[in-house]
């Protein structure tokens, strides 16, 4: 928590200064998208293929449900998180899509459960194109560049600033790490005159370091 509490604190101060540019993540969590298309993907091609049983399609039906809630959910966060109206619009009508394509192969696959055969399962092979070519259209929007994010770039002058920081914040973990290290000596032979000096000087350290990285950080 105390390093997390160093970064931040050494972000801030970087970022703040006028030459750096902030940065911004993307409008979708594209590792999370990903993983919801690839799975209706695959299970759209097991489908497809007229393999399965009638288990199995059912198996491969509750997968397509789940992935394509997940990722009108993604859309719909994502439409949320835009300013853009175009955008939000297309991330709705996407997802409306996507949507009414699985709502038409779940259908139909309902009709091959209470009738299992060749036609019926040549339908339902059918129905996966629809949806495939949705998701295929949805994902070429989400990797548009501009719903990608940006990295935050710290300037010259920023880097400068947050050295003080990052040396106070240093000290301060060397010397706490010091004091760990000299009290486990003590916990052995609580006896040892040259310990308790070195433990006294690494507590002073610490205590300049923190007194150090309050100012640093005061006078940014």
């Amino acid at each position: 928590m105390g390093n997390f509490i160093l970064l931040q604190a050494a972000y801030l101060v970087g970022v703040a200064d006028l030459s750096s540019i902030p940065g911004h993540p993307a409008v979708v969590d594209l590792n999370r998208f990903n993983e919801s298309t690839q799975a209706v993907a695959e299970a759209c091609h097991r489908i497809s293929s007229c393999k399965l049983n009638q288990a199995q399609i059912l198996e491969a039906a509750t997968v397509i449900a789940k992935q394509t809630t997940l990722l009108a959910n993604i859309c719909r966060d994502a439409s949320s998180q835009t300013s853009d109206s175009g955008a939000k619009r297309h991330f709705i009508n996407y997802a409306r899509d996507v949507a009414g394509s699985t709502a038409n192969l779940i259908k139909a696959i309902k009709v091959l459960d209470h009738d299992f055969n060749e036609n019926n399962l040549t339908e339902c092979s059918r129905c996966t194109q629809p949806l495939l070519s949705s998701l295929d259209n949805l994902s070429a929007f989400v990797m548009s560049p501009e719903f990608a994010g940006l990295p935050t770039k710290i300037a010259e002058a920023g880097r400068r600033a947050q050295k003080p920081i990052v040396d106070a914040g240093r000290l301060m973990v060397d010397g706490s790490i010091e004091m760990i290290q000299t009290s486990k000596l003590l916990a052995l032979n609580a006896k040892d005159p040259p310990a308790w000096q070195l433990l006294g000087t690494c507590s002073k350290n610490v205590s300049d370091s923190i007194k150090g990285l309050i100012s640093a950080i005061r006078y940014k």
